[in-house]
């Protein structure tokens, strides 16, 4: 047997399985239109649709559910070499164009008017749609203005976010205010493969930010019944961060209402080193938490009244009124997208009780993903769509395969306290381990560290904050209709500071904070591809999967950087460098860009970092006030504030000044075509100046085995509509 008729009858066995696919074919389509620099994606993705949309009648229903029931017996087992690239092949065309179209229409056909350079002061009216509260000296917002008018100017924006250190009096959402304040561009990425925070602003209508000096209120809420449940939430809020003592308070808000605005960094540190960062987001465990903590009350609630127990199922009811109290809860807390995921996902868990279906099942993973890319696409490239559902799909998956649990799941004995108590921590330890390990590929190349005691930290503090802390969260969203000051605010503040007092511990213990270099991007993909094709497929092909998990995380896992490193930022004014083997990242300015240096320090896994421009900076570095030369392995470096004068501008392969410059006529440059360059390219020079970087966005050069390699925010991003003009 060939291996293409292998192949097929491989796929063919696995055909209840191919709706699991269609998130992932519709994600890769969305990726194939933000990774794709050019517009002939577009016209590969249209004649793949074609494809797709030609093939016989009934492939919707043989795709998603097999073949109908009148369909002969034989037919099953008797597959033409055809009959497979009529049915699942076109359909995986059709389902990676609807993922790339459907990014595609909302970035073409509903732009967002970005702000392209900096705008002067001016008086700004504008609706508050969301809030965000900053509490330190004294309560500052966060917030999101729409239907915006723009004193002096004729630019038109959808919406802006305007950050406020302190409001003349308490804000609420849709109030109509004015602020007199500075507009600037949403910042670019700090390095080419950084995380895009325009991409993320465009398609949330965002486009700029500033900082208010003045504000003040014009019109009140109108009093829309979605309005007051948002401003119950910022109530929430409030009353937690003045009737809790600071940090619990803060912590507080952030179980409850999902504002993490207010929580101080070093406690997001220390929660971040313990592997407690998760707890701190409104996502699946709290929803979860929720829903079982009103089904069970209102279950057995059910149960004491006969008239009600006898006649109707007490486990429907249960199940009704917790999907009413979760979408309750989900507006309190914000309706972030994790929050709408889990919330999406507990909705259907509970409505497949009601119609006595199985709840936790990978086809309701695959509709829930397929639902959240559908409607909003750019949160694939977020960090938390990215960690939830790595971790789902591992768990779910593995409980589904009960053949591998068996081992040490078996017959535990009668449903005794001890048996009870064992199996739930069986059952915690797994999950932790599972999740832990499905979402450190992701966790290592967003964030660049990792912790080894998260699993011993979520062992104490999950139970506690499922027994404890949000027992009292929910008690005091109740009381909270009642009473100014709830005395359930105590006892949650009690629990939040043991929590606080526990993640610090756990974060001084070593191996709490492991920090590695970058890795790249396609290490991920190949994990997520392999993992997928193991959890996904039931037959012995599924072990394909784990060996691209392995070669996958063999070159995730930190390997030494050799050579040179430079960063240079998407203005052009700062510059970096990390040389092989050593942990100090030398920038070219102190006082400017800190949160760009603190980013290259990640990415580069540095310690520390020091001015560069200093007479006493170490070889290879030869420098003064005003530049630096270096020699790293036959290429010639020179880094300047200003190299029209200096004498290696003209020996140099590569010129970074931080003031434009304009290399003679005489020296070629080298095209976008050909960026790499050796010792033996005498004529060859790279230049990156602020003209430069304002073309081409940031920078990053490496130097590796004699070869200068330079990857550019524009090379690795392409031309979209949220990039830089």
């Amino acid at each position: 047997m060939s291996f293409f008729s292998s192949f097929v009858a491989q796929l063919t066995s696995e055909r209840p399985r191919w709706i699991l696919w269609a998130p992932v074919l519709i994600g890769c389509g969305i990726h194939f239109y933000d990774g794709f620099p050019g517009t002939t994606g577009l016209l590969v993705a249209s004649g793949a649709l074609m494809s797709g949309a030609w093939m016989e009648a009934g492939t919707w229903q043989r795709f998603f559910f097999g073949h109908k029931k009148n369909t002969p017996k034989s037919h099953d087992n008797h597959h033409p070499k055809g009959s497979l690239g009529d049915n699942f092949f076109p359909w995986m065309l059709f389902l990676l164009c609807l993922g790339f179209f459907r990014i595609y229409g909302q970035s073409v056909f509903c732009p967002t008017p970005m702000l392209q350079s900096p705008l002067e002061p001016s008086i700004i009216y504008g609706t508050i749609g969301s809030i965000e509260h900053r509490l330190k000296n004294h309560l500052g917002y966060s917030l999101v203005l729409h239907t915006l008018s723009i004193k002096k100017t004729s630019l038109r924006l959808k919406k802006i976010r305007i950050s406020l250190h302190k409001a003349p009096q308490p804000l609420w959402v849709g109030q109509r205010i004015w602020v007199f304040a500075p507009l600037k561009p949403i910042p670019p990425p700090v390095s080419p493969h950084g995380y895009n925070q325009r991409r993320q602003n465009f398609f949330q209508g965002i486009g700029a930010m500033g900082h208010a000096f003045k504000a003040g209120v014009i019109k009140e809420p109108r009093g829309r019944l979605m309005e007051i449940l948002v401003n119950m939430r910022h109530h929430l809020t409030r009353m937690c961060l003045e009737y809790m003592p600071p940090p619990t308070g803060a912590l507080g808000a952030a179980l409850i209402t999902g504002d993490k605005g207010s929580i101080p960094l070093h406690v997001r540190q220390v929660f971040s080193q313990a592997g407690l960062s998760h707890i701190l987001a409104i996502s699946g465990l709290h929803l979860s938490i929720v829903a079982g903590l009103f089904f069970v009350i209102f279950k057995k609630g059910a149960v004491l009244i006969p008239a009600i127990a006898l006649r109707v199922s007490t486990q429907k009811i249960a199940a009704c009124f917790s999907l009413a109290a979760t979408a309750l809860y989900l507006v309190l807390s914000g309706s972030n997208p994790p929050a709408q995921r889990s919330f999406l996902m507990t909705a259907c868990v509970l409505i497949a009780l009601l119609i006595d279906r199985k709840g936790l099942t990978l086809r309701l993973v695959a509709f829930a993903a397929t639902i959240v890319l559908l409607w909003a696409p750019y949160e694939i490239f977020g960090p938390s769509f990215q960690l939830s559902f790595a971790a789902v799909v591992a768990l779910v998956a593995f409980y589904e395969n009960k053949e591998l649990l068996s081992p040490w799941w078996g017959e535990h004995g009668p449903p005794s306290f001890y048996n009870k108590t064992k199996l739930y921590l069986m059952g915690s330890l797994c999950s932790t381990l599972v999740a832990t390990a499905a979402t450190l590929p992701y966790t290592l190349y967003t964030f660049q560290s990792m912790t080894l005691q998260g699993v011993v930290a979520n062992m104490v503090a999950i139970p506690f904050t499922t027994f404890f802390i949000m027992p009292c969260a929910v008690l005091t969203c109740l009381l909270a209709f009642f009473q100014e000051n709830p005395f359930s605010l105590q006892a949650l503040s009690w629990g939040l500071d043991h929590m606080v007092s526990f993640a610090t511990v756990v974060s001084t213990w070593p191996g709490a904070a492991i920090s590695i270099p970058k890795p790249p991007a396609w290490c991920v993909g190949v994990i997520t591809l392999g993992g997928l094709w193991f959890f996904l497929w039931t037959t012995p092909w599924r072990w394909y999967g784990a060996g691209g998990v392995i070669v996958g995380a063999f070159f995730l896992w930190p390997h030494k950087n050799p050579g040179l490193q430079i960063w240079i930022s998407a203005d052009g004014a700062l510059s970096g460098c990390l040389v092989q083997n050593t942990s100090t990242l030398w920038v070219s300015s102190l006082q400017k860009g800190r949160f760009v240096r603190h980013f290259w320090m990640k990415e580069g896994n540095a310690s520390t970092s020091k001015k560069l421009f200093h007479a006493s900076t170490p070889r290879p570095f030869r420098c003064n006030t005003t530049s630096c030369t270096l020699v790293c392995e036959g290429i010639r470096v020179l880094i300047a504030q200003d190299a029209s004068s200096h004498p290696w501008r003209h020996k140099a392969h590569v010129v970074i000044s931080h003031q434009p410059f304009v290399l003679p006529p005489s020296i070629p440059l080298p095209t976008d075509k050909n960026l790499n360059i050796t010792p033996k390219d005498q004529k060859k020079r790279l230049l990156v100046d602020p003209v430069t970087c304002q073309k081409n966005g940031p920078h990053y050069l490496r130097i590796h085995k004699g070869i200068l390699s330079c990857h550019t925010g524009l090379q690795i991003q392409g031309r979209k509509p949220w990039t830089p003009q």
